[in-house]
């Protein structure tokens, strides 16, 4: 039986972004639903997105928790390309501006992936979101 090849970096990256932004949708999520962080309308689980203040092609904030909140996917995601003022406004609320500042500023420190790190962080986010799905 031939051995399977490793994950790249680049899939490894994929799967955790896709747990990282679950845990942070369903983290903003209660009864069924949250307030979407740019538009401040209540929508349902399904409607929303983990939606990236700051976009995930800048990798010091990809994976950060304070960087990803509850969006309406449609409207505010995706039509409106992440509505990013008024997403800023409702994360200052939110975390205030201290800790948006840090994150605008720090938006371009490099970070070296590596695979034994990303597999350690799918792991924990698989943990956080089985707990997470406990308590829902």
């Amino acid at each position: 039986m031939a051995k399977r090849k490793p994950k790249s970096i680049g899939k490894l990256k994929k799967e955790l972004q896709i747990l990282v932004n679950k845990y942070c949708k369903l983290r903003d999520c209660k009864d069924g639903g949250a307030i979407c962080i740019s538009c401040d309308k209540w929508y349902p689980v399904d409607k929303l997105h983990g939606g990236h203040f700051i976009p995930s092609t800048y990798s010091f904030v990809r994976f950060d928790e304070r960087n990803i909140n509850a969006q309406c996917g449609f409207n505010c995601n995706l039509n409106k390309h992440g509505n990013t003022i008024e997403y800023r406004l409702g994360l200052i609320k939110k975390i205030g501006v201290e800790e948006v500042e840090y994150l605008e500023e720090h938006r371009n420190d490099p970070v070296k992936w590596s695979l034994p790190v990303l597999r350690e962080q799918i792991k924990e986010y698989k943990n956080k979101l089985q707990e997470l799905e406990k308590g829902v």
